[in-house]
């Protein structure tokens, strides 16, 4: 029988492309579901039971790692495996990689998945394990993560990971100098270079230094440290980076009180 997996990502761009990455894989996996915040996670873990969860770490309501630690209240057994995903390596990647629930980070590649569907097939079912009270404990793996994650974690994102190929790439983000949004995709601009990032302008949003990036359009968050000038033109405003090309970027109207107060 395959795995019954469950989907939680509060991002509809993401869900839909786990969805065609995990069609390679459907002799050995089956979606049962998806969820869009951890609160609706917790209610169809219980309803539908499934084996694996794919559970996005940062989300509205509750956090992935919340909705983890509240499994251990479910009058379900046994617990599901779970498998983080995100846009963001600042959650003890290394620690991650060490235990047997896995940690994916997006863009997440073919090959990569290929790797976790095949140590969820070394592992086996939750359901064909020993029985394990877990009234008063999470499973184990679970456990162990969060134990990791226990030092203190910076406020905001200081790093930003962008797939090239089979490389991946770490960018400071202090040397970003904007994000614009393309369709449903993020272009991230840095040292005259630029990289498609799967993660919405406001997952983003979320996670940034507002001291330091600030929002001038509905597809535009641009950083403070790269503002050159700001002018009006035929009366709507402008901003001036200090970057190689001194990148005009418009305001949106809704955000022009804002940038006024820069």
């Amino acid at each position: 029988m395959p795995y019954r997996i469950l989907l939680v990502d509060d991002e509809p761009l993401a869900r839909s492309r786990m969805r065609k990455l995990l069609d390679e894989f459907r002799a050995d996996i089956a979606i049962v579901g998806e969820a869009t915040n951890g609160t609706e996670a917790l209610a169809l873990i219980t309803e539908l039971m499934p084996d694996v969860v794919f559970l996005d770490i940062q989300m509205p309501e509750l956090s992935g790692f919340e909705v983890a630690r509240q499994l251990a209240t479910l009058p379900i057994q046994p617990s599901p495996i779970i498998v983080f995903v995100t846009a963001f390596d600042e959650y003890a990647l290394q620690a991650f990689e060490q235990h047997a629930i896995d940690y994916l980070l997006k863009p997440v590649e073919p090959e990569r998945l290929r790797v976790t569907i095949e140590k969820l097939k070394r592992y086996g079912k939750p359901s064909e394990k020993p029985f394990v009270d877990q009234t008063n404990a999470l499973p184990f793996a679970v456990e162990q993560m969060l134990l990791s994650l226990q030092r203190p974690q910076p406020s905001y994102l200081r790093r930003l990971s962008v797939t090239l190929g089979e490389r991946t790439l770490l960018l400071n983000v202090q040397q970003i100098s904007h994000f614009a949004a393309d369709n449903k995709y993020t272009i991230v601009h840095t040292d005259g270079k630029h990289y498609i990032l799967d993660t919405s302008l406001t997952e983003l949003e979320r996670r940034l230094d507002p001291q330091t990036f600030v929002r001038i359009h509905r597809s535009t968050i641009v950083n403070l440290d790269f503002v050159k000038e700001i002018h009006k033109a035929l009366g709507r405003s402008v901003v001036v980076l200090n970057d190689r090309t001194e990148t005009h970027l418009d305001v949106g109207r809704t955000y022009a009180a804002r940038v006024a107060e820069l």
